[in-house]
């Protein structure tokens, strides 16, 4: 085992407590001062998740959670049917359970907002190609405190695109048979199944996780056909935001991995409508208001949009950064939208953000998530999927970055000194 092995490496462990911050000389974003202007300003903090590669929709235990179905093309279909109001409320309590629960917990628990709303149990839509088509994803929302003077307010919306994505993988890579968590994946079109018996443990298993059910989604996104099916379902979540967002609400968009592409790419396609425009800039009653805040922040986890972008042309058109901040210039926006980009230095697909651009700030945040860790190896997994489950990155979300670097331990200074000049 690779983890064994290196264990036996000389020199010391990562550390986890690394953190450090770039680009960030404007005034800091912090949720925690949102949410008390917002209770006196009689507003709503809105919050929109986006979910990045490799998600299951309704979570994963060894195998999927298919809802009584065998396949993803089977939850397809029943999803595109005719759901009953205890089916939904039944997928939407599996939805909750697998979809940035833990995050939307702490941060409402952390921003003191009160206890959760009763959920509306009409509250879980179904996204589609179209009326009659077949179910893309869904969304579903979750509200915390009260409104009213003096009251804080949260409102999360989660949008999730995995589905049809699910469905493309499953045809390719093949699906799960039979009932044991232990069996292997099985499936006609799984081509190189046959291999499985050579491969190494862990190699079998970044293979299947990582680059089958993992970056599968980022060359899905890739092709123009199955790309605009994932962002018709985050153009859903956007546009449900803007319709419920008042004049004295503030808007976070929290994306992960692939879901930062996604998320960008849709924004900025979307910049033509003037409902969109207004939940990136502030309207006149409030442009008065010396060193006011900016109306809304994007917080960008795992980020892959230097990565996924790297063969665009970097023209206006193509590049939705350069999008975004026109955009703002020619409405005469009065404050800057700020990009918090967070990466795990042990993330091998995340990469910064060094866009510069005039009302768009871009602020890298470099983190340690928790993961397996042993001698010079920490998993690659971990440390692309647990940006929502590290308390320093919600610190950061509440108080805004540190200003300075934390002082790297001798240990960090040694293995990365390469990583960061």
């Amino acid at each position: 085992m690779l983890a064994l092995a290196v264990s036996f490496l000389p020199g010391c462990t990562i550390s986890r407590t690394f953190s450090a911050t770039t680009d960030c000389n404007y005034k800091r974003i912090k949720l925690q001062k949102w949410s008390q202007d917002s209770a006196q300003e009689n507003g709503t903090i809105r919050v929109l998740l986006i979910h990045g590669m490799n998600n299951h929709p309704f979570g994963f235990a060894g195998r999927p959670e298919l809802d009584g179905c065998t396949t993803y093309a089977e939850l397809q279909q029943k999803l595109s049917g005719n759901l009953t109001l205890a089916d939904r409320q039944r997928l939407r309590t599996r939805a909750i359970q697998s979809q940035f629960d833990y995050f939307i917990k702490r941060l409402a628990s952390k921003l003191e907002v009160g206890e959760e709303a009763p959920a509306d149990p009409k509250d879980f839509t179904i996204i589609r190609t179209s009326d009659d088509g077949p179910a893309l994803g869904y969304m579903f929302t979750r509200s915390f405190g009260a409104t009213g003077p003096g009251h804080r307010a949260l409102k999360f919306y989660i949008a999730n695109w995995a589905l049809g994505a699910c469905v493309s993988k499953e045809q390719q890579f093949g699906g799960w048979a039979g009932t044991s968590k232990s069996e292997k994946l099985q499936g006609d079109r799984d081509f190189d199944s046959r291999l499985d018996k050579y491969r190494a443990a862990i190699n079998k298993s970044l293979k299947w996780s990582t680059i089958d059910w993992g970056l599968g989604d980022a060359a899905l996104y890739l092709s123009p056909t199955a790309g605009e099916k994932f962002r018709q379902v985050v153009r859903a979540g956007v546009q449900r935001l803007q319709s419920e967002t008042g004049p004295r609400d503030r808007v976070a968009i929290v994306s992960a991995s692939l879901g930062s592409t996604i998320t960008l790419d849709t924004v900025s396609a979307m910049l033509g409508s003037a409902g969109v425009r207004s939940l990136f800039t502030r309207s006149d009653q409030f442009a008065d208001y010396p060193k006011q805040q900016p109306r809304a922040v994007f917080y960008m986890f795992a980020n892959q949009f230097a990565l996924l972008t790297l063969g665009r042309p970097p023209r206006e058109r193509v590049n939705p950064l350069i999008q975004l901040d026109n955009a703002l210039k020619n409405a005469g926006a009065r404050t800057t939208v700020q990009i918090y980009a967070f990466t795990d230095p042990n993330d091998i697909l995340s990469l910064p953000l060094n866009t510069k651009l005039d009302r768009v700030s871009i602020c890298n945040v470099y983190v340690r998530n928790p993961g397996f860790t042993v001698g010079l190896f920490m998993h690659p997994g971990d440390a692309h999927a647990n940006y929502e489950k590290n308390n320093h990155v919600i610190a950061t979300l509440l108080n805004g970055p540190e200003k300075k670097p934390e002082t790297p331990d001798d240990c960090l200074e040694a293995r990365n000194s390469r990583a960061f000049p």
